[in-house]
C-alpha cells in the first residue's frame, strides 16, 4: 500500500523479491508477526515458514557508566529515540511528546541518533522542532556505530522506540539489556520483542508516548520493575 513511497526502480527490485519468495521451498523470517504477514499477503502455505528470531550479545549489550551532564543539562532527564527519519517511525510523536513535558520535567533532552534515510525527513523535525520552541532541547545525532551504542543507551534515562511498522526491532532489546528503560509500540512484533520488559504504547499518540515517559522517570518502583522482567525476558534471546 506504501509502494508510491518508493522510486521506480527500487519497486521493481520489491516486486522480484517477492516473486523469488513465492518460488522458494522455505522461508526463513525473524518473528511471529513477519510469518503471519507473509502468510496472510502473499499466500504462502504456514508449512513453508520457518520462524528463527534473531539472537543478541547481552555481554556487549549490557550497563556501561553514565557521563553525567554529556547529553543536555547535569541532572536533567535524557531521552533517547534511534532510527530513521522515516515516518513509520514517529520521532514527530516523540518530539511533540518531549515538548509536552518540558514544563513538568526542566531540562528534560531528546537526543535522536540514527541517519535520515527519508528525503527531506530531517529538515521536517528540525521545522517542527522550532515550531514547538524547544530548539535547545534536541540534538540529532546521525549513524552511531555498535561500539558506542552500549554507552549511549546507558545515557539515557528513557528509550523511546515507537516504530509502527517493522520487521522486528532490536534496539528496544538492546536498550532493555543496557538498563533503560523502554516505551515501545504495541504494534506486532514489537510486544514479541520486548514482553512485559517494557511499556506499549500507541505509536501515533504523542499524548500516550509523554504519558509513559513521565511514568518511567517519576516511578522509581516502576523503573525496577521493568528491569527484572527485561532481565527474565531477554533470556530468550541468547544465541
Amino acid at each position: 500500500e506504501r509502494q508510491n513511497d518508493f522510486p521506480f526502480f527500487t519497486r521493481l527490485f520489491i516486486k522480484a523479491n517477492i516473486a523469488g519468495i513465492r518460488r522458494a521451498r522455505r522461508i526463513i523470517t525473524i518473528s511471529d508477526y513477519s510469518a503471519g504477514q507473509i502468510h496472510a499477503l502473499l499466500g504462502i502455505e504456514s508449512s513453508r515458514i520457518a520462524i528463527i528470531k534473531p539472537g543478541m550479545d547481552t555481554a556487549f549489550f549490557s550497563r556501561k557508566m553514565r557521563q553525567p551532564g554529556k547529553w543536555g543539562a547535569k541532572g536533567s532527564p535524557v531521552v533517547l529515540s534511534l532510527g530513521s527519519e522515516d515516518p513509520r517511525q514517529n520521532i514527530d510523536k516523540v518530539i511533540v511528546a518531549v515538548s509536552k513535558l518540558k514544563e513538568e520535567f526542566p531540562g528534560i533532552f531528546l537526543l535522536k541518533a540514527g541517519n535520515p534515510q527519508w528525503k527531506g525527513g530531517r529538515g521536517q523535525l528540525l521545522g517542527l522542532v522550532k515550531k514547538l520552541g524547544i530548539e535547545g532541547r534536541v540534538l540529532f545525532l546521525d549513524f552511531v556505530p555498535d561500539e558506542k551504542l552500549p554507552s549511549l543507551y546507558s545515557s539515557a534515562d528513557v528509550f523511546v522506540y515507537p516504530c509502527s511498522s517493522t520487521g522486528w526491532g532490536l534496539p528496544p532489546a538492546e536498550a532493555m539489556a543496557c538498563g533503560t528503560p523502554v516505551v515501545t509500540s504495541k504494534v506486532p512484533p514489537l510486544p514479541e520483542v520486548v514482553g512485559d520488559g517494557a511499556l506499549k504504547v500507541d505509536p501515533e499518540s504523542a499524548g500516550q508516548i509523554a504519558a509513559a515517559i513521565r511514568k518511567v522517570l517519576k516511578d522509581p518502583a516502576l523503573r525496577i520493575s521493568l528491569a527484572k522482567k527485561a532481565a527474565a525476558h531477554l533470556k530468550k534471546f541468547s544465541w
